[in-house]
């Protein structure tokens, strides 16, 4: 594991919890707290004993309308990954003040803007259609009216999948627990079942991430992109490196508050390279520390400055990030 955790959100009969986190290890302690019919008992379990997921949060909302008001519990988790249950891509809501539709994907994105998470959505179920044609139709309709209300968000952030698994009601459940794998590694799980319509890669031309079948090996996940322009960071393989490589930065706490000086500078690089140096090999390739520097902030503090370029697996291409502490 990669010390993962798995946000499921949804709108339970019970009215237990409301808008608080909630957290077990046990299948039992929760269905005392919110009954043998709770939308979660199902994927918890799937979570839990499919893919061995040791981080699960629960959040019991009494409508989509309370998202509003929780963008505090979402930046102060910092989430892996947020499944929403039974939420549309397209479910909106209408603001008053400003007169105008907002989708609650939208808003969930918009949420986990200064976050390292990942929101996964997912759609009506493929059994309901009746030809692969009018379902991918629906699904490139859903896709588009939602690209264009992110443009301005951190696109990397949202992933839709195909509700397509024979066995599954919510796809984007077991997408998060797949992602829970070593993430040095593709996604790939023998036990998911068959998918729903045979959808290949000629089939899709937008970001649709989806179940294929396959004649000689199991069901796979394929064209696994999120909704960003950059093409490998759009690759979900490495847009989770990044993330990694960000939620894990080390503490520096102790350069912090001291007055900047060459020493300071040394110490930070060879803290930041010690940590760098144990991603080598496993979801790296190299790095450079471009530099490290002391920015004057708006409020007068000091804010130190680390830029760095790292080569993630999965791709050639080099990504530039910037660190400040």
């Amino acid at each position: 594991m990669n010390g993962d955790n798995i946000l499921l959100i949804g709108i339970d009969n019970t009215k237990v919890n409301l808008k608080q986190i909630y957290s077990t290890n046990k299948t039992s302690e929760l269905m005392d707290l919110y009954g043998t019919e709770s939308i979660f008992i199902e994927p918890f379990n799937i979570l839990k004993n499919q893919f061995e997921a040791e981080e699960i949060y629960i959040m019991n909302l009494d409508s989509w309308d309370d998202l509003k008001e929780d963008e505090e519990i979402f930046s102060q988790y910092d989430f892996t990954y947020i499944v929403p249950l039974d939420l549309r891509l397209t479910d909106s809501y209408d603001d008053i003040f400003e007169s105008r539709r907002y989708y609650y994907s939208q808003l969930l994105v918009w949420m986990t803007e200064r976050t390292n998470s990942t929101v996964i959505m997912t759609g009506i179920h493929a059994r309901y259609y009746n030809t692969l044609t009018e379902y991918l139709n629906h699904e490139k309709d859903e896709v588009s009216t939602i690209k264009n209300m992110i443009s301005n968000l951190r696109k990397n952030n949202l992933i839709y999948v195909a509700n397509n698994l024979a066995d599954y009601n919510n796809a984007n459940v077991v997408l998060s627990g797949m992602l829970l794998n070593d993430i040095s590694e593709y996604p790939d799980y023998d036990f998911i079942g068959q998918a729903v319509f045979d959808i290949d890669y000629c089939d899709v031309d937008f970001d649709l991430v989806f179940f294929k079948n396959n004649f000689l090996r199991t069901t796979t996940v394929e064209n696994l992109k999120n909704f960003d322009e950059i093409t490998f960071i759009k690759s979900v393989t490495v847009d989770r490196i990044i993330k990694y490589i960000r939620r894990h930065w080390p503490e520096m706490n102790d350069f912090i508050g001291t007055a900047f000086s060459d020493y300071k500078m040394i110490k930070i690089t060879e803290r930041t390279k010690e940590y760098l140096k144990t991603l080598m090999d496993w979801i790296i390739y190299d790095f450079n520390i471009i530099s490290v520097t002391s920015v004057q902030n708006p409020d007068s503090t000091v804010g130190i400055h680390i830029n760095l370029e790292v080569w993630p697996k999965f791709t050639t291409e080099k990504y530039t990030m910037e660190m400040i502490i």
